[in-house]
């Protein structure tokens, strides 16, 4: 976090520069400061996004080389937070609704994982807040935002009204001499695309982004995704100034362990309500289930 305030301080001094063919562009300060208000902003939504509770729905679609859907299946559920652990319940498989008694049955056991964890000592729950902490914040959009800065150059593209909010619009590409941080993080290094930032609010409204090179795990060993894989995601405007997903989307080709596939991973999310009741812990903060 620390090196992340220090580029954007620099970014604010020195403004962004971004290279077109043998052209070096300078961006104004103006853009500079756009940006780092909406990355600062959209790290605070990735962070509060873990005391809200939602919905989301996952359809995975297979596609055939041509891109049409070969099969396709859908799971929705509940996200549940603690500040320790993450839980989802559940809620229909290929849009067939669950009823009460396994809805019931699966509260009763979150409830009796959470009343394990009371049992543990300050130790032990400071260890798992910790792990918890590291894997939250190894997601993709908080690794990709604690890095955007620092990754990419940018352009600013124009204004564009998007749901009848007036943004502006932003295109990136790697920066050449980026190190990643982790094998993770490699996308950082191959990704080029462009988002939508809110003018008033600063707030990242549309992003997408597309893969320009393959990435191998392990030099191959693990698998790789193939060059040309998109995501898509989108955001609203939820209360409390914060904005939260509500799509997003992923289409990509992969090579794990000799076996391809060419997959399309769509992701809604609707719902948001903020824990109102909370079960007091040093450490733990859920909603009541009952």
């Amino acid at each position: 976090m620390k090196k992340l305030l220090l580029s954007i301080i620099g970014i604010c001094i020195l403004g962004v520069t971004t290279f077109v063919g043998e052209e070096v562009v300078t961006i104004s300060n103006g853009i500079s400061d756009l940006l780092q208000k909406a990355v600062s902003k959209q790290l605070k939504n990735n962070e509060l996004l873990y005391r809200y509770i939602y919905e989301e729905q996952e359809i995975i679609d297979e596609l055939t080389d041509l891109g049409e859907v070969r099969s396709s299946k859908s799971e929705t559920y509940t996200w549940i937070h603690t500040k320790l652990q993450s839980f989802t319940k559940l809620i229909a498989v290929n849009g067939a609704q669950y009823d009460d008694s396994y809805l019931k049955k699966q509260d009763k056991q979150i409830i009796q994982s959470i009343a394990d964890v009371d049992l543990m000592s300050l130790q032990k729950q400071k260890k798992m807040f910790l792990e918890t902490q590291r894997e939250r914040k190894g997601g993709v959009l908080p690794t990709l935002f604690n890095n955007f800065l620092m990754a990419f150059v940018f352009s600013r593209q124009g204004e564009q009204e998007i749901n009848g909010i007036k943004t502006l619009v932003v295109d990136f590409r790697p920066l050449g001499n980026f190190k990643v941080p982790s094998q993770k993080s490699l996308f950082l290094a191959r990704m080029k695309g462009r988002l939508w930032v809110t003018k008033k609010t600063h707030q990242v409204i549309r992003f997408t982004a597309i893969l320009d090179d393959d990435i191998h795990y392990l030099a191959g060993i693990l698998g790789s995704i193939k060059k040309g894989a998109t995501i898509t995601f989108e955001q609203a405007k939820i209360g409390n100034g914060l904005w939260f997903p509500t799509f997003r989307t992923l289409t990509y080709r992969e090579d794990v362990f000799f076996k391809n596939a060419h997959l399309r991973r769509t992701n809604l999310y609707r719902n948001y309500r903020l824990n109102s009741l909370f079960k007091k812990q040093s450490l733990v903060q859920v909603e009541r289930l009952h």
